[in-house]
């Protein structure tokens, strides 16, 4: 779930005091649709891009299937206004049951996500076992959790691999072994060269 102040000039919803940190005056912008229990998965990165929009990272909580399903929010990349509102250029807006906060679809973990000097979006993501992923988000794209992936089911069940025509954006880079992707950040010094 996401918050922001209620009134936007107040600036103050963390309340430190004697009776501990807390919210006071937010309001709810968005929330991942439907609410599941669970200890993985969660997503929850969030980047602004170039025009103002916010886009946030939902995990697919462990529960695969509902990744490739658009009406629900968990497996996906979501395009809020900061206010919560939907834009009205989102890919989904006129998909009859679709959510239509919905950017992209089809991710198991991901857990980076940011914007480069070109306004392009690029996500990371933990695959199963091996095929972590290195993405160039697309509008609408669908990336194919789990129905697609470089990594196979825990205990050795059989994922097909991303291939041409699938219908599915392959990630960019994929790790087998996993390196296990825990966040991204944009390096653009100088201090390592090579890396430009």
């Amino acid at each position: 779930r996401l918050y922001r102040p209620v009134d936007l000039d107040q600036k103050k919803a963390l309340v430190e005091d004697g009776s501990g940190p807390r919210l006071t005056d937010v309001s709810t912008i968005w929330r991942q649709t439907p609410k599941v229990s669970g200890s993985g998965h969660f997503g929850g990165r969030m980047a602004f891009g170039p025009s103002g929009h916010l886009f946030v990272t939902a995990g697919e909580r462990q529960q695969g299937s509902p990744a490739q399903d658009l009406t629900k929010t968990l497996g996906k990349v979501v395009r809020p206004n900061p206010d919560g509102s939907v834009p009205g250029d989102n890919p989904f807006v006129a998909t009859a049951g679709a959510r239509p906060e919905i950017w992209s679809y089809g991710h198991r973990n991901p857990y980076g996500l940011f914007f480069d000097s070109a306004g392009r979006l690029w996500e990371n993501e933990m695959g199963p076992e091996g095929g972590d992923e290195f993405n160039l988000i697309a509008a609408g794209g669908n990336y194919g959790w789990p129905n697609a992936t470089n990594g196979q089911d825990y205990g050795g069940g059989n994922i097909p691999d991303h291939t041409p025509g699938d219908g599915y954006v392959a990630p960019l880079a994929w790790w087998t072994p996993v390196i296990a992707p825990g966040g991204m950040i944009l390096y653009s010094g100088s201090l390592f060269g090579a890396w430009q």
